[in-house]
């Protein structure tokens, strides 16, 4: 692959409970489990709750610890993702924890919010496949 950005993390406020959750060893909807592709043109916030529509949520691939410290998400937006909006002009991303048991993928907004970042322009329209990784490093 090729890298096409890079941007520094955004921990946002309702994603700290859920972090002090884990370090305290509570688990349960406190770990994330869901990537979202929004449509917000402002630069997050620490107080934002979560992503503009149109928007799109699905599981992540995957993850993996790269370094001490870090935690490596992979996502993807392929042809198989038919509930996304089309097409769908993507500007921001976000990592959530969804302890309300969200069905996935869909357009119900998972919560809370753990990750937000913006990202440059990239048009889905479902005839090609996207992937990418987000790297929090604590």
């Amino acid at each position: 692959g090729q890298l096409i950005w890079e941007r520094k993390n955004l921990f946002v406020d309702t994603g700290l409970p859920a972090l002090a959750n884990l370090i305290a060893g509570v688990t349960a909807g406190q770990y994330v489990t869901v990537i979202g592709f929004g449509s917000g043109i402002a630069a997050p916030l620490t107080a934002d709750t979560g992503l503009n529509a149109p928007y799109y949520f699905k599981a992540i691939d995957s993850y993996s610890f790269p370094s001490p410290g870090s935690t490596q998400f992979a996502y993807s937006l392929t042809t198989s993702d038919s509930g996304a909006p089309n097409p769908f002009n993507i500007t921001e991303l976000g990592l959530f924890a969804n302890s309300g048991n969200v069905a996935m993928p869909g357009v119900t907004q998972p919560v809370p919010l753990i990750a937000h970042v913006s990202v440059p322009l990239f048009t889905y329209t479902g005839g090609g496949n996207y992937s990418g990784t987000w790297t929090l490093t604590f």
